[in-house]
């Protein structure tokens, strides 16, 4: 564990802990573009099926 540590602060210059943290904020980083993409899509699907609905209503002659 020490030769790790010693690896890492000395060729790298940077904290034992710094690397996973720099890893798992990239990790982050993904996950939220990710969702994000994912709503988009989300809410573009939803848009279309309430346009769909409401052309059949429309069509049927139903009144809101």
């Amino acid at each position: 564990m020490v030769a790790i540590y010693e690896w890492i602060h000395n060729s790298l210059g940077m904290c034992f802990w710094t690397l996973p943290m720099l890893i798992l904020l990239v990790v982050a980083i993904v996950m939220f573009v990710v969702h994000m993409l994912k709503q988009k899509n989300r809410n573009k699907d939803d848009d279309y099926y309430k346009r769909k609905c409401e052309s059949e209503k429309q069509s049927a002659g139903i009144a809101q």
